[in-house]
């Protein structure tokens, strides 16, 4: 890590907008996919309170305000990292940082304190509200309560993209009994959720009882997985309100920076991505400026359609691969876009 000497902007609040201040546990990457990636603060920079999000999600869907986060990976894999820049993001910073689980990476290394995405928290905690994840790829409850004593006042329990036959925690519910009996109401936990279905689920119904096993067990929220369709978006949120489904739920987007990385979200989460909508993707492949713009205008159209849809769909997760240039414009979009209006 490099020494802060960075003062980010200060999160501010549209008062004509009602806008203020977004898990997929994405692969172990190929080595051509993540940007690494570094943050810049100044000393100066007051620690903010680590608040639970579930309290700060309760908040914002209250007040009908738009809110998002954004999802880093910290690996470098002996690349030169680029900083992070949460300027960029303009006048509406993201409410949270969430931090990807490797479980194939992390799992051979004996100090969970020495684990990539918990240095980077360590960093990012005294600036912006954290939430690592945690997956039960190869953990036990010894390695599960040495990250739980790290005191993170957040975490998004996923089962991650590994199984290991043998490994104590098989489901994501069995991280979340544990930690709720450990941390009690000391600590937020966050779950996944699959607008379409999870790709090993029988069915939608099916997919939806485990997810409700997950919220029953103790889970505060839920951040969905990549979903090309708003439809299905809409549909999925209702399916969870008609199955008793309560907590805030936060929508997963993918901001593709060229197809290279789309194909590889494609394959790896098996999403369903329109024929029409990959059809221009590429059309575009070769025109990178045309590419990025289409990919912005379809996350807004996204984003706008599920702020407009009366289902208290009001905070996103951005599943950035560490690239940010396409969700600051996607956010400055969205801004504009609701300067006279109110969401």
């Amino acid at each position: 890590m490099h020494n802060p000497d960075y003062v980010p902007a200060t999160n501010s609040c549209n008062a004509t907008t009602s806008i203020c201040g977004g898990h997929l546990p994405l692969p172990t990457a190929t080595r051509t996919e993540f940007q690494p990636v570094y943050v810049r603060f100044s000393n100066k920079q007051q620690a903010p309170e680590q608040r639970k999000l579930a309290e700060l999600f309760a908040q914002k869907v209250a007040a009908k305000e738009f809110f998002y986060g954004i999802e880093l990976t910290a690996r470098s894999y002996g690349k030169q990292q680029t900083l992070l820049d949460y300027n960029g993001f303009g006048a509406l910073l993201p409410l949270f940082t969430s931090l990807v689980w490797l479980g194939q990476d992390y799992a051979n290394i004996e100090n969970i304190s020495a684990v990539d995405a918990i240095n980077l928290g360590h960093q990012l905690q005294e600036h912006v509200v954290v939430m690592p994840h945690f997956t039960c790829y190869r953990a036990d409850s010894r390695r599960l309560d040495d990250f739980l004593t790290l005191n993170f006042t957040n975490v998004l329990a996923v089962r991650g993209d590994q199984v290991a036959p043998q490994q104590q925690f098989q489901h994501a519910k069995d991280l979340v009994e544990y930690i709720r009996s450990k941390r009690g109401d000391t600590i937020s936990i966050g779950v996944g959720g699959h607008p379409e279905g999870h790709p090993e689920s029988k069915s939608m119904t099916e997919d939806m009882q485990y997810l409700k096993e997950k919220v029953d067990a103790g889970a505060d929220f839920i951040i969905t997985q990549i979903c090309f369709s708003p439809d299905s978006i809409i549909r999925f949120v209702q399916k969870c309100r008609d199955n008793g489904i309560t907590v805030p739920i936060i929508v997963g987007i993918i901001v593709p920076d060229n197809m290279r990385i789309l194909q590889f979200i494609i394959n790896f989460v098996k999403a369903v991505i329109p024929e029409e909508q990959l059809s221009k993707y590429k059309e575009l492949e070769d025109d990178h400026k045309a590419f990025k713009t289409f990919a912005v205008e379809k996350a807004v159209h996204t984003v706008q359609m599920l702020l407009n849809s009366n289902l208290d769909i009001y905070g996103f997760q951005f599943f950035t691969m560490n690239r940010m240039k396409n969700v600051q414009e996607v956010i400055q979009q969205i801004l504009s876009l609701n300067q006279t209006q109110s969401i």
